[in-house]
């Protein structure tokens, strides 16, 4: 008698039979409808990416003297007068751009906001970062310092 259970070996009878079918799309097709919707989705994310960056420039000129924002756009750079009487030199980037301009030495500080946001899968533009930076040394400078890294001293 046939039994029509798992017996531990491949039957004939426990295979079924697959019916092709025939492709809807042409491939070539396909790839390229593919390729357009990756291209799509590149384009938007370009868009979104410069309208966050400028934002982020409108709002860091907005904290910035004239003098200060002429410096940014000539050097990537600008100083900065903490609220503890330390000038402050604040580079263009996130990491270990914050240098204090001491009397004997200079202290390279590293010290910013959360740089990615997993829940929207972006991250924080650069602009905004030196603002935050400018933010916190203005109203807060020792704490800045307090919870910031050190990566080097310069004897001077």
């Amino acid at each position: 008698m046939y039994n029509p259970g798992w017996t531990g070996r491949l039957q004939r009878t426990d295979v079924m039979p697959v019916q092709s079918t025939p492709l809807r799309e042409d491939p070539a097709e396909a790839a390229e409808r593919v390729h357009q919707r990756i291209e799509e989705v590149l384009e938007q994310r370009q868009l979104l990416h410069n309208q966050r960056q400028n934002r982020a420039l409108e709002l860091l000129k907005s904290l910035l003297t004239p003098e200060q924002w002429a410096d940014y756009t000539a050097n990537q750079a600008f100083i900065v007068r903490g609220s503890d009487g330390v000038e402050y030199e604040i580079e263009h980037g996130t990491n270990g751009n914050v240098i204090a301009r001491l009397e004997d030495r200079r202290v390279r500080y590293c010290a910013h906001p959360r740089l990615w946001d997993s829940t929207t899968r972006t991250q924080l533009p650069v602009p905004d970062v030196l603002a935050a930076q400018v933010l916190a040394l203005k109203t807060d400078a020792p704490g800045f310092v307090a919870v910031a890294n050190i990566h080097r001293v310069y004897l001077l």
